[in-house]
């Protein structure tokens, strides 16, 4: 019987895992899942846009990701911040091929220089932006690159 229940285990918790792997292959596809409602803001003084994520958007928030993206150049803060982009610069949000849900702000744990258009997988933790209209709806934070092609 412990044979059995122990076998069964393990293949559920294989499944699972494959199951993640599958589900980071598809991270842009997931976070493209998001609507979009207006709100007006007193601060600002005008209406905003601000995100409604899909459950399974939800169930990644605080979780640690993998996400493979493209460099997006940016003069801010330095080399512990920058901008991935699901799509290469020409084609990415800022240039108005995309939307916001294709790009994320990503807060490096160690400090690091990246050529722009450089395809880079970045594992780290997602937070979803809910209504901070100063930042991107998606960020990435503690995030080390794992593979730079």
């Amino acid at each position: 019987m412990h044979k059995y229940l122990f076998f069964f285990s393990f293949s559920l918790l294989l499944g699972l895992q494959i199951t993640v792997k599958a589900q980071d292959a598809d991270l842009w596809k997931q976070l493209a899942k998001i609507k979009w409602k207006s709100e007006y803001n007193e601060y600002i003084g005008a209406e905003i846009q601000l995100p409604t994520f899909a459950q399974e958007i939800e169930a990644l928030n605080g979780k640690e990701v993998e996400i493979k993206g493209f460099i997006i150049p940016v003069d801010l803060t330095g080399a512990d911040y920058l901008v991935l982009s699901a799509f290469p610069y020409a084609s990415c949000f800022f240039c108005g091929n995309a939307g916001p849900e294709s790009v994320m702000e990503v807060y490096l744990k160690e400090e690091e220089k990246f050529d722009a258009d450089s395809k880079v997988t970045f594992r780290g933790k997602l937070k979803l932006n809910y209504e901070d209209s100063y930042h991107l709806v998606y960020m990435l934070q503690d995030a080390e690159p794992i593979v730079i092609e």
